[in-house]
């Protein structure tokens, strides 16, 4: 339990985990959509250079 307590800063410390997990996580979601964005646009280009219409 003492460890939990953070020899009493765990009002600044736990805050301060879950902000850098939400900061995190943010990040990987806004890459991860760059990039499924990124790979329609790539099999777009794709089918525009092979003369395919979608």
């Amino acid at each position: 339990m003492d460890y939990l307590r953070m020899g009493g800063y765990a009002d600044f410390v736990w805050p301060a985990y879950g902000a850098a997990a939400v900061g995190l996580i943010g990040a990987f979601v806004i890459t991860w959509r760059g990039l499924k964005a990124r790979e329609r646009e790539f099999e777009t280009m794709k089918r525009q250079r092979r003369g395919e219409t979608s």
